[in-house]
Order: C-alpha cells, then structure tokens, then sequence
C-alpha cells in the first residue's frame, strides 16, 4: 500500500475521525483501528465505500483515514475526500490505486510506478511531529504482513514536505 499523508501533527481525545479500512484478505489486520484505539481515540468506522463516502459528506471531521486494498477508490469517493482537504480537514489516504485525479494535486504528490513485493520504508526526518506526536514510533511498516497482489505505487513528490520513503536517505 502506498501511504500519503495530509500532515496530521496534533490529535484530540474528542476529535471526530471516520476511518474506512477494506481488505483484500481474510483475516485482515486492522493498523488504523488497532493504533487509534491504543492512543484512546474514539472513531466512526465505515463498513462500506459507499457509507464511507456517505458520511464523510454529512458532517466535518477532524481526521479522515481511507484505506482501500480491494479496489480502486470511486471519482465521487475521491471528490469527496478533496472536498474534505479542501475545508481544512486531515486526511491519512493509503491505496494501491493509482489516479490523476485533483486530490492528489492538492497534495503535492503524483504516481510513478507500481511494485509487487513489499519495500521498507524509512524515516528521512525521524524529528517530525508524524513520527513522535503524540508518541514515538519505533518502526514504520512491517513488511511480512502485507500480502496482497500489488503492494504500492511509488511517488513523485511535487512540492509537498518528504518525511519518508523507500530509499534510506531522502
């Protein structure tokens, strides 16, 4: 999965975060969930793109987590989610999808190539807010994991701060 990262530098034990995670194997770990309830964070958790997508639009969030790994997220999922950016929200995005579409201009990023076997990815700026607020994270990604079909999609990063990646250095 590729990871793209709206900074997120600062959680609220009262926030109000939507979370949309689908598998492509069963059984599936669930890294959002597990993490946000282990902070003590309460969440909305959409069962379906289509709820999803269905109460993103009827109220603000705080943070919106979006991790599609069956299927290429919807335009209107994707309008949606720009929309959110757009008014200010945070947004934590991971597909294995790749799109030309507007959200991924706001985020200063586009897509480069695809890749079958999971890769490492590694803290270029181990002091930024993403990675020690609100507590320090000590690995990024365990790769023995993530057992689906296509693993990710490498970025180019048109602007927006680099705070990892899949090389060691940035």
């Amino acid at each position: 999965t590729t990871y793209y990262v709206q900074a997120v530098e600062s959680y609220a034990t009262n926030a109000d975060i939507l979370v949309y995670d689908s598998d492509c194997v069963s059984p599936w770990l669930y890294p959002y969930t597990d993490v946000l309830a282990a902070m003590g964070l309460t969440y909305t958790q959409a069962t379906s793109e289509t709820a999803f997508r269905n109460q993103l639009l009827a109220q603000s969030w705080d943070l919106v987590i979006y991790n599609e790994y069956s299927w290429a997220p919807a335009t209107a999922t994707l309008d949606a989610l720009q929309s959110h950016l757009t008014g200010g929200g945070k947004l934590i995005y991971s597909s294995w999808a790749s799109s030309t579409h507007g959200l991924f201009t706001q985020m200063n990023v586009s897509f480069s190539s695809g890749f079958s076997s999971p890769l490492d990815i590694h803290a270029w700026d181990t002091s930024h807010a993403l990675f020690t607020t609100p507590n320090l994270i000590p690995a990024l990604i365990d790769t023995a994991w993530n057992t689906c079909g296509t693993e990710g999609r490498r970025l180019i990063n048109n602007g927006g701060v680099a705070v990892a990646g899949f090389t060691p250095v940035s």
